[in-house]
């Protein structure tokens, strides 16, 4: 009789839908970010000199330099990246666009869009997700940042959501990036090969750690700074700045 009662308890289980959740869905991308959107806007708890943002305290930082920042989430990274060349763009050179390298559209899986912001002034974003043999890349792109990172199928999902997160909290000191780059020609990104694709490396950046084994899992580096819990900002400086 025991046995019995086992087996429906485990056949009542599977059709029930308590089964172990594995493979990527676009659905449940779309719903991860859809619920990301209607989430309260934090304050920043991290300030750097070009933008500010704020950061779970489960998210670890690895590196930082003037326009990115290497996050860590569950031992995987990925990295925001100021677009201060597009706000250059906007405010001097209307309708030009800035040249990102992104991964090859032929590994495409799906991309979805939203909004984040006040229905007054929306912003609009996107998320691309890339597969490129076993690995999951993600891009998202809204307002002046862009979010990139790897995982696999399954955890890949969880990352966009952060990244929306993180994005959504980002406030770019306009002032300051035009200081610092309004007088010059261009912004160079220096493309650098990693792995399977090229990605962007900003400014005098190292991000080849990006999709590195090298480190474990869960380690976060030297140069993470955990937020505060008493609500001041932390700041945020660069060796060199």
């Amino acid at each position: 009789m025991r046995k019995t009662s086992i087996a429906f308890l485990l056949a009542g289980c599977l059709l029930s839908g308590c089964t172990r959740v594995s493979g990527f869905s676009q659905e449940r991308l779309t719903s991860a970010l859809q619920e990301a959107e209607q989430e309260p806007v934090m304050a920043a708890n991290y300030a750097k000199e070009l933008y500010s943002y704020y950061l779970q305290p489960c998210i670890g930082r690895r590196s930082s330099d003037r326009v990115s920042t290497v996050f860590v989430m569950n031992g995987d990274t990925f990295v925001l990246t100021l677009n201060a060349g597009q706000l250059i763009n906007d405010r001097y050179y209307e309708g030009a666009k800035a040249e990102i390298t992104k991964p090859k559209d032929e590994h495409k899986v799906c991309e979805v869009s939203g909004t984040w912001g006040s229905s007054e002034a929306p912003v609009p974003y996107t998320v691309s997700v890339y597969q490129i043999n076993d690995r999951w890349y993600a891009w998202l792109q809204g307002g002046y940042v862009i979010l990139s990172g790897s995982n696999n199928a399954v955890g890949i999902i969880p990352m966009a959501e952060e990244m929306l997160r993180i994005a959504r909290t980002v406030t770019v000191n306009t002032n300051a990036v035009l200081a610092a780059y309004s007088r010059r020609e261009t912004i160079t990104y220096h493309a650098r090969k990693v792995e399977l694709f090229t990605n962007i490396a900003p400014e005098s950046g190292e991000i080849s750690e990006l999709f590195s084994d090298r480190y474990s899992a869960g380690s976060t580096g030297g140069n993470e700074m955990p937020a505060s819990g008493d609500g001041r900002i932390d700041t945020d400086e660069d060796p060199g700045e």
